[in-house]
């Protein structure tokens, strides 16, 4: 996750705080919005059709879901 940009969308199953943090302790980044140099967009089931769903839709940018998010932050592939 060294280096990575993550980007959050919708109301997930914890504090956004904690996906944050998360992602900062193994080394990515948190921003606010997709652009191309987004590496993975974390999304609620939802939400997708929004915005930043489109945009990563857009620029290729993988699009995980909670347990696919938790199995990258643990070393594993999406």
């Amino acid at each position: 996750m060294t280096g990575q940009t993550i980007v959050i969308s919708g109301t997930l199953t914890k504090k956004r705080s904690v996906f944050v943090k998360m992602i900062r302790q193994n080394g990515g980044r948190v921003s606010n919005s997709v652009t191309k140099n987004t590496s993975y967009l974390l999304l609620r089931p939802d939400k997708k059709g929004g915005g930043k769903h489109r945009k990563a839709l857009a620029y290729g940018i993988p699009i995980v879901s909670e347990n696919q998010f938790l199995q990258i932050i643990q070393g594993g592939t999406q």
